[in-house]
């Protein structure tokens, strides 16, 4: 089961919201430290006004108590993994992202060779 389909968006969005701006986030620290999102894109590539999106990155907000949000984006085929760090909690995101970078191509490199040998 998914259990993300239980809570809809907007009310963990508000949840949220409230937390950070109320006395809880004082006194009690959110359940996790690390967001990870998976936005899927269009598979065709998109225009406007005549122009080609070559690509489509996201962000997303480091609130109190969070130390990591790596928003997921697919578009046209490809992947965007586009990490946002709090400096204070992870002051190495560039080697972070050097290892995530590392291990995709790996994973890709291994999809191939397994494509090959069949």
């Amino acid at each position: 089961m998914d259990y993300t389909e239980l809570v809809p968006f907007a009310l963990a969005s508000v949840a949220t919201h409230l937390y950070s701006q109320a006395i809880f986030a004082r006194r009690i620290k959110p359940p996790f430290n690390l967001i990870i999102t998976n936005v899927p894109g269009s598979q065709v590539p998109l225009y406007l006004a005549g122009h080609k999106l070559l690509f489509n990155m996201g962000t997303g907000p480091i609130y109190d108590g969070t130390g990591l949000i790596i928003p997921v984006l697919s578009y046209n085929g490809t992947l965007s993994i586009c990490p946002t760090s709090c400096a204070k909690i992870m002051p190495d995101i560039e080697l972070f992202t050097r290892y995530v970078r590392e291990s995709a191509n790996e994973l890709e490199l291994t999809a191939l060779e397994e494509t090959i040998q069949k």
